[in-house]
């Protein structure tokens, strides 16, 4: 079955606090219309102007449309969720502040150039244009416990901001609460990888997917991608080393499940082909550096 969710449908919190938004079942498909990261607070009638804009907090700032409950998903199982097409609107910004991301005091507070997004490119000028990759920042289910600012990032998912989750990647979430409660937003037409300014081509688009519910093919905490015949393993934590160490340890599980291996066996793999990426790393004090481990699929 095919269902629409309107980006009016949009919340600041995973939680499974939260009434559904609609029910669906496995294998069924969802189109989510997304608002972008700044909630529409930002003026973009005018392309390729430098235009200030106001600085969100967590109760106002990077919405996801949802939440979708999914029947039969229990805890125990994957909520596996197929990118199967990212449309961006015509129409974005790229925005640049003083105090957040790697490159600081590049602008005296906060200001934004507004973009073009066409013909598959970003258009930063009438002269400039670079490639478009489209990919959805934020996507994620409910917390074990309590609620979680769609803002950060964790076991859940959320604000991962990893340019894998594109139109080849199918997203696996350890269901931590019964139906999952999915819900997804803040997507970028392009993105430097670790979010260098804390956004990218922040958009609002329609992203297309589609839902299942499959078992467990290991022990994993944190989501897991598939793309490409490639798997990533993810960590979250404080600084890059806390989080490049739970994406490692989680490598290290899945082929050791996988593949009957002993640790020491699946670390020599990952010394040989496993690859470290970079995802969220803003240096926002609102989320944390996200890190992915990937390596060929050999199973």
């Amino acid at each position: 079955m095919f269902h629409v969710i309107p980006k009016s449908y949009r919340t600041f919190r995973f939680s499974s606090h939260f009434q559904p938004t609609i029910i669906v079942s496995p294998g069924d498909y969802l189109l989510f219309h997304t608002q972008d990261a700044h909630n529409g607070t930002i003026d973009i009638s005018q392309p390729w102007t430098d235009v200030p804009f106001p600085e969100l907090d967590q109760d106002s700032g990077n919405p996801v449309t949802g939440l979708v409950s999914v029947k039969n998903a229990l805890i125990g199982k994957l909520l596996r969720v197929k990118i199967l097409q990212i449309i961006p609107d015509p129409v974005g910004i790229l925005p640049v502040r003083s105090y957040m991301g790697i490159m600081r005091n590049v602008v005296s507070d906060r200001l934004a150039r507004t973009v073009k997004y066409q013909d598959k490119k970003i258009w930063i000028s009438q002269e400039l244009a670079l490639p478009a990759r489209p990919m959805v920042g934020t996507i994620g289910i409910a917390p074990e416990k309590g609620e979680v600012p769609t803002i950060t990032a964790g076991s859940h998912g959320g604000n991962m901001d990893d340019n894998l989750v594109d139109e080849h990647a199918e997203v696996f979430f350890p269901i931590q609460q019964q139906g999952a409660l999915l819900g997804l937003g803040d997507v970028h037409a392009a993105m430097g990888e670790g979010e260098l300014t804390g956004g990218g081509v922040d958009i609002s688009a329609q992203v297309l997917v589609q839902v299942d519910v499959v078992d467990s093919f290991f022990p994993s905490k944190n989501p897991v991608i598939i793309r490409k015949g490639m798997v990533s393993t993810h960590g979250f934590g404080k600084d890059y080393s806390e989080a490049a160490k739970i994406a490692s340890e989680e490598m290290a599980q899945l082929l050791i499940y996988q593949l009957k291996l002993s640790k020491y066996e699946a670390v020599l793999l990952m010394a040989a082909r496993g690859d470290l990426g970079l995802c969220q790393a803003c240096l926002s004090d609102s989320s944390a550096t996200g890190v992915r481990m990937t390596f060929p699929i050999l199973w």
